[in-house]
């Protein structure tokens, strides 16, 4: 999961990272977890702002 994270430094748009419905966030899937981001392309960012397990990734966003 943690490599998964890391490679959003070199890609910050992957195959498979889908935007999180209702909010700026994109979100990508490492197993059975969630890492949800966001990019500024403006200050060269990548903001994540959580990395949950599936169950628990979208509450409160």
């Amino acid at each position: 999961m943690v490599w998964a994270a890391e490679a959003l430094g070199e890609v910050p748009r992957p195959r498979g990272a889908r935007p999180v419905q209702g909010t700026p966030f994109l979100r990508i899937r490492s197993g059975d977890y969630r890492i949800i981001y966001e990019v500024r392309e403006d200050v060269l960012l990548i903001l994540v702002v959580r990395v949950a397990h599936r169950r628990e990734a979208y509450r409160n966003l």
